[in-house]
């Protein structure tokens, strides 16, 4: 007799009805971050600008990042300019986990990493850009440079030697 009286007072309540005044509608789908053959280069201008400058030249006008991405872009170029790279990297960091696949970010963290002298880093981050950038010749040709510049500053002459070629024929 009590089991049932201690089941009765834990009866399902009826699922809510959703409100008439709240519209639910389906999240929008997103296109890739970088479609390939679209986006062919890096700007140093704020991530809005460069958006917009690309489009008026037709280049990448089908790209789209993700609202927090590029918030987030912008968030790492303040902090760089205010030479904070510990902040500029997680805010890239950040960006990279929500779009795994858009090599801009992979630049940005390599170069951000350079900066911070974390030579070995930066040039792992920089060649899973190249993965990334297969087939756009431009794109490789800036990582390729960025990992020459990066054995520059190690005193690896031969090395940097070596990554230069690769950006003459990526």
């Amino acid at each position: 007799m009590i089991s049932s009286s201690v089941l009765y007072g834990c009866q399902l309540s009826p699922e809510p009805k959703p409100s008439p005044h709240i519209a639910i509608t389906p999240a929008p789908r997103l296109a890739p971050a970088i479609p390939q053959g679209t986006h062919d280069e890096y700007d140093t201008a704020p991530i809005a600008e460069s958006i917009i400058i690309d489009e008026q030249r037709g280049i990448g006008h089908d790209v789209r990042r993700p609202d927090a991405v590029t918030s987030l872009l912008n968030t790492a170029q303040q902090a760089e300019l205010a030479q904070d790279y510990l902040s500029a990297q997680q805010a890239l960091q950040r960006a990279q986990r929500i779009a795994p696949g858009d090599p801009a970010i992979y630049y940005r963290l390599a170069n951000t990493h350079r900066s911070q002298q974390q030579y070995h880093l930066a040039e792992q981050i920089a060649l899973k850009g190249i993965s990334l950038v297969q087939g756009r010749v431009t794109q490789a040709r800036r990582f390729w440079l960025l990992i020459a510049q990066i054995r520059l500053e190690q005193h690896d002459i031969i090395g940097a030697e070596q990554a230069e070629q690769n950006a003459k024929h990526p």
